[in-house]
């Protein structure tokens, strides 16, 4: 049964289990002709709406007599007496039982389909007139016929209450207010712990707050889910996978991250075939971590083939084109073609800002690389505002504890090393690095960079000695986590040399 009619069909059947409006209509052509009314003068469609009201209200009293009733017959006192009696209800109350029991009687004959509830009340008023057997019985009966009724509305409720809080969530994604979208992924996930897309949604959100352990926790748990409920080549699968792979990408774990991301691209090319976007998104991702290995031109490779299938898809004017376009000329800039790479550069952000308007983190990336672009060509100023727009878009989205907010502080300290004001410069990569170190821990690629800028700010500043200390964390950290051939390694075995180190 689609979801839809399954929540249609519960409601018709609470409906049909509580009776009221043909309750009403009954009950009310009982009263008619209590005051002399003809009964073709009522029915559902013409009955007046004081009239539905009335007999509202005759059965919410009919529950307030019997809870009155209940209070009545209840004894009150402990007996002492050496042999104990069972309790026999005063004539008073038994007599207002009967009372009750006659309305309800009065009721029946005006109509079979009362609400369930009034069973209760008969049970109430038959224990208080002393037939406990009976009242027993027929409050068993009303809670065995409510039981279902009450499994039914509970299931609907939180059937309702998990797609109010999962669209809440999307809406406070969207709007990038994460904080408060992961207050209510995590809602849907109380409500349905084994859903795999509330997890990964959690996980979504929790990587966008660079919690990134709760985020693997997450993907990791949906990847589980998944595989147990649909298998491990499913869609959802293959994306759960990257989703693990970009955690362990981000920490650094780059082997970590291609195996998952291989793993994805294997199952997505089997459903879809060469031409669709989440393979295209497969080949960026393993572009990234080839780029992070030292990798270039098995990095470029595979962003072009994400290009290429992106604008057969979506044309030129597209997020995940100008993506793209960002990774391309971030290989360019490796290789020194800075004119290649601006160019590529500003037709990213144009597409961010059409697509995102300015305020958004794709476009702080979009300014990130081009000051970077400009900066390796010698425009220092230029590089410095566009970095400066960046780190204010950041801070205006995330906490000040973000990796991309370390990273303009990062991009703002070399501009300002290259223009020579090195204490601007200093306390710019200082900031960087606290807060790499806040997100990580001490072991990091992230951190290795953010001590090996400071050591080479240091010795151009002339304090080698100083700088030292910086440049043997910066190559211990790269040589543990990207190996001795890697370009980081090898460009901070040279800074520790300058500062007049040994590997």
């Amino acid at each position: 049964m689609e979801p839809i009619t399954a929540v249609i069909g519960l409601i018709a059947g609470l409906i049909a289990i509580v009776g009221v409006p043909f309750t009403i209509y009954k009950y009310l052509q009982h009263r008619a002709r209590q005051r002399g009314y003809k009964d073709q003068n009522l029915n559902p469609d013409t009955a007046a709406v004081g009239d539905v009201q009335q007999v509202r209200a005759d059965i919410a009293d009919f529950r307030k007599e019997a809870i009155a009733l209940l209070h009545k017959a209840s004894p009150k006192t402990a007996s002492h007496s050496e042999t104990e009696m069972p309790y026999e209800p005063p004539p008073e109350v038994k007599a207002e039982a009967q009372s009750l029991l006659d309305k309800l009687e009065a009721m029946r004959q005006a109509g079979e389909d009362l609400p369930v509830s009034v069973e209760l009340d008969e049970g109430i008023a038959l224990i208080a007139k002393g037939e406990y057997n009976k009242g027993r019985n027929a409050i068993d009966d009303y809670l065995a016929r409510m039981e279902e009724a009450w499994q039914k509305a509970e299931e609907l409720r939180n059937e309702e209450l998990f797609l109010a809080y999962q669209a809440k969530g999307d809406a406070y994604f969207n709007e990038l207010k994460y904080e408060t979208a992961l207050e209510f992924y995590k809602k849907t996930i109380r409500i349905k712990p084994e859903q795999a897309e509330a997890l990964n949604n959690a996980g979504k959100v929790s990587e966008r707050l660079a919690k990134y352990e709760f985020a693997l926790k997450y993907y990791r748990k949906a990847l589980t889910m998944e595989a147990s409920q649909n298998g491990k080549n499913t869609c959802n699968y293959a994306t759960f996978l990257n989703n693990v792979g970009h955690v362990l990408y981000v920490q650094g774990d780059y082997a970590g991250a291609l195996v998952n991301y291989h793993k994805a691209l294997k199952i997505d090319l089997a459903a879809f075939g060469d031409k669709n976007p989440d393979v295209a998104i497969r080949y960026n991702n393993i572009g990234l971590a080839l780029y992070s290995q030292g990798d270039y031109a098995g990095a470029l490779d595979n962003y072009r083939k994400a290009l290429n299938i992106d604008l057969a898809v979506f044309g030129d004017k597209h997020p995940k084109v100008a993506i793209r376009y960002n990774n391309i000329a971030g290989v360019l800039c490796s290789h020194g073609e800075y004119s290649g790479a601006v160019e590529n550069f500003r037709k990213a952000l144009e597409v961010f800002i059409e697509v995102y308007g300015k305020n958004h983190p794709n476009v702080a990336t979009g300014h990130n690389n081009i000051g970077w672009a400009l900066g390796s060509q010698g425009d220092y100023a230029g590089a410095l505002s566009n970095f400066h727009k960046a780190l204010k878009i950041d801070l205006a989205t995330y906490n000040d504890m973000h990796p991309d907010v370390a990273i303009d502080y990062n991009n703002i300290g070399m501009a300002l090393k290259l223009q020579g004001g090195y204490t601007g410069a200093l306390g710019n990569f200082q900031k960087s690095l606290e807060i790499f170190k806040e997100i990580y821990g001490e072991n990091h690629p992230n951190v290795a960079a953010g001590y090996n800028n400071i050591a080479l700010l240091h010795h151009a500043m002339g304090q080698s000695e100083k700088g030292r200390p910086y440049a043997i964390k910066a190559y211990k950290i790269s040589l543990k986590f990207l190996g001795p051939d890697h370009p980081n390694t090898k460009s901070s075995c040279e800074t520790l040399m300058a500062c007049g180190g040994k590997p």
